[in-house]
């Protein structure tokens, strides 16, 4: 599931002329002089010869994903499934993704990636149920934006507005974040389809409820 949305996510950037660069589309890795903090051009990049682990952010939209080799490339469907380790995921307002030691980390189409202080992080890591409420629950208030999608006639900026949801939402499904996971994955099924989510008076059914208060259960629990 992890790449498959990672696929998807190269897809639209690329498809949407986003990808163009003086690099071209086929990446090499790039040689650096020391370790690099940041990453501003497309390519393949050595986690630990050419640029430092960590968790990187860059703004924006963007393909971005870490392999165990140098030459696997998520766009070619014949390439070793196995190889494919994780892809950046938005947080925010922005793509986040962790690097470590031995893996290759391949960006496209995206903007400049920047190493966090270790001391001083300042995205939400997915995984935890800490980071997990922040990206949910926080500024922005994702999972209740969510509810107010009905399936009734949309607008283009409420179409990519619920995309938008979507995306974030699976952050942390992606993540497979312990307790949030599950409801979370239900409001990404529902954003999909809200129609198909109302009860008969038209309002948000129980399913979908009851996966927003699973979220604040156990939002509120790690707040105590």
């Amino acid at each position: 599931m992890k790449r498959t949305a990672c696929v998807i996510a190269c897809i639209a950037v690329l498809a949407a002329g986003c990808g163009s660069s003086d690099n071209g589309s086929d990446a090499q890795t790039k040689p650096a002089a020391g370790l690099a903090s940041t990453v501003t051009q497309d390519g393949v990049y050595a986690v630990g010869k050419d640029i430092k682990p960590g968790v990187y952010t860059a703004k924006g939209e963007c393909a971005a994903y870490t392999a165990s080799s140098a030459d696997f490339d998520i766009m070619d469907d014949n390439a070793d499934d196995d190889a494919y380790i994780s892809g950046s995921m938005r947080v925010g307002d922005v793509q986040r993704i962790e690097l470590h030691d031995g893996e290759f980390f391949t960006s496209r189409s995206c903007s400049a990636w920047t190493r966090e202080a270790s001391s001083k992080a300042a995205s939400a890591d997915p995984a935890t149920l800490a980071g997990g409420c922040e990206i949910l629950m926080g500024k922005g208030k994702v999972a209740q934006a969510a509810l107010g999608f009905t399936g009734k006639k949309e607008s283009a900026a409420d179409k990519a507005s619920r995309g938008r949801l979507q995306d974030q939402l699976f952050t942390v499904v992606g993540a497979n974040n312990p307790k949030l996971a599950d409801p979370a994955g239900q409001l990404v099924d529902f954003l999909d389809d809200p129609a198909a989510y109302l009860d008969d008076d038209g309002k948000v059914g129980s399913t979908v409820l009851r996966a927003f208060s699973d979220i604040q259960k156990a939002c509120a629990h790690q707040s105590n």
